[in-house]
């Protein structure tokens, strides 16, 4: 998942370089992007598949294919059918020690992922058996025949969106509008991936309040609600440029075993996010494990973290190509693996994602659906007395701690943007 990664620092770092000390919230899904791009990688050959194996991190397409089942695998165990919620006691009314966040008393609220990958053919085509059973057995596709080339292409985008309406829990529905497809659109590969957790120790609501938030320039501040607590244990580090800090999720499983977590990356200083985003550990994911395996436990005085929510589109083609990741947006007929005839004209045309985000004092509720259109340094652990304060821009992401898989990640810049 290393090029997804850093495609979501490389959005990050775009982000902040065109804004002009104004930049808007980031949302990526890297395992949304990485499932797309090792689908289309089905149907690759040539060149065009030893490139993207280099990117993808496989030794050959079966490998590629095997770590992809490994991550569908970890997807569906966490589905809801696979891991139903369950009743939760949240009646707790102690006002005697504000600083106490409420936990359930019996059992966990397990996390809610479900992530679904569809294929959408137009009538003039046929897929090829082969691409259509590695979809079908290794990423659960659906195979779906669509008119693309009609008087009106909108109601295939209708159907599409409609199925990422469906499969995001109706957060995301507009993730292809009728101009993302061209008279050349064969086919598109679409993944959708929505998440909902509550917080394995959630904040008190009563207990949040008003505070500023500097902006990217340092100095501008704009006043929004943060969730706070005091006096609490946190796995934590400080780092040279930053902060860590986890927030775990409620799991279904045992304490002190979180299934999924939310990191929460804060520069030192106001301005200080690029070069943060310079550091090893958003280059690798083997370097960003071994940087949240590494943190330890410590007492925090005082966490201060705002609620934010936001939704965001976004076109990573030219990211992917500025990376490197170049012959799949030619036509080299390296895609002709995907299609009975006329495979030898594909290329890929455009790259979408779509993501959303929700933070609150129960926990996060997020989306992404990605869409392909071919056509023709060492911790040092902070005292006890260490605070946590995100009052200027972060990065933040979640993370399934047996995968290590990156489900989202991304960028607050201004809490107070929604759009």
């Amino acid at each position: 998942m290393d090029f997804s990664i850093r495609v979501a620092v490389e959005t990050i770092l775009k982000e902040v370089s065109g804004g002009g000390g104004v930049a808007e919230n980031v949302i990526v899904s890297p395992a949304s992007l990485d499932i797309v791009l090792r689908s289309l990688a089905c149907g690759a050959k040539g060149r065009t598949l030893d490139q993207m194996l280099d990117f993808l991190g496989g030794q050959g397409i079966d490998d590629l294919n095997s770590k992809a089942a490994a991550t569908m695998e970890v997807l569906r165990l966490a589905a809801p059918e696979n891991n139903p919620p369950v009743a939760a006691d949240v009646d707790n009314d102690d006002n005697s020690r504000p600083y106490r966040r409420p936990k359930y008393d019996d059992e966990d609220v397990p996390a809610i992922v479900s992530c679904g990958n569809g294929i959408w053919v137009d009538r003039r085509f046929t897929v090829k058996a082969s691409f259509g059973k590695l979809l079908a057995d290794i990423y659960r596709a659906e195979s779906n025949t669509v008119d693309f080339q009609s008087q009106q292409p909108g109601e295939a985008v209708k159907e599409i969106n409609a199925w990422a309406e469906k499969s995001t829990n109706g957060r995301i529905n507009n993730v292809l509008s009728p101009q993302d497809i061209e008279s050349t659109t064969a086919l598109v590969l679409t993944n959708a991936l929505y998440f909902k957790a509550m917080w394995d120790d959630r904040f008190f609501p009563r207990c949040t309040s008003n505070n500023d938030f500097y902006l990217l320039d340092g100095t501008t501040t704009v006043t929004v609600p943060f969730m706070r607590t005091w006096e609490s244990m946190f796995y934590y580090a400080s780092l040279d440029e930053f902060k860590v800090l986890e927030l775990s999720y409620q799991s279904g499983e045992s304490k002190g075993s979180p299934r999924f977590s939310m990191y929460f990356f804060l520069p030192h200083k106001a301005e200080g996010l690029p070069e943060m985003l310079n550091q090893p550990l958003f280059r690798s994911s083997e370097a960003l494990s071994q940087t949240l395996g590494g943190l330890e436990v410590v007492r925090l005085k005082k966490v201060r973290i705002p609620k934010w929510k936001f939704a965001r589109r976004f076109e990573p083609t030219e990211t992917m190509e500025k990376l490197g990741l170049t012959l799949p947006f030619k036509m080299t007929g390296d895609l002709a693996e995907m299609l009975e005839e006329g495979g030898e004209l594909l290329y890929v045309s455009k790259v979408i994602q779509s993501a959303c985000i929700a933070v609150d004092e129960d926990g996060t509720e997020a989306a992404a659906v990605s869409a392909v259109l071919p056509g023709i340094g060492a911790a040092r652990y902070s005292p006890p007395q260490e605070k946590f304060i995100a009052d200027h821009p972060f990065v933040f992401m979640i993370v399934e701690s047996k995968s290590q898989a990156v489900l989202f990640a991304g960028a607050v810049f201004n809490p107070q943007d929604q759009q």
